[in-house]
């Protein structure tokens, strides 16, 4: 009984490892740097699935490298579906979101680099 409570609570061992690897290989998946082959003459709507038809199997390929084949496939799908909402984000909110976060890095960095002469 109480293998099972800690199985449903997530606090199980086995659980709690399988699920920090599926976390690393998603975070692995989404690092992935595709780069498109040169096409310089393509619209946005062939870059997009270019970008997809090249993330997909390298994304699938790195989920069954890391040991998630029986789910390699869905597990791509949903990578490049959480791709496109941080891109999408970015796009709109970007600029007020990032901007201050840059500036507020650069500060400390100056402010660090001042303390050290």
């Amino acid at each position: 009984m109480a293998t099972t409570s800690a199985v449903m609570t997530g606090k199980d061992p086995a659980i709690e490892h399988l699920f920090i690897e599926l976390h690393i290989a998603i975070f692995e998946v989404m690092m992935l740097v595709l780069v498109d082959s040169g096409s310089s003459g393509s619209s946005a709507s062939n870059s997009g699935v270019i970008f997809s038809s090249l993330f997909l199997p390298a994304a699938t390929q790195e989920f069954e490298k890391r040991g998630f084949a029986f789910f390699a496939p869905e597990l791509a799908q949903a990578s490049l579906r959480v791709r496109k909402v941080i891109n999408l984000s970015l796009l709109l909110h970007g600029e007020a979101v990032l901007d201050p976060l840059f500036l507020h890095a650069l500060q400390q960095f100056q402010y660090c680099s001042s303390e050290a002469i």
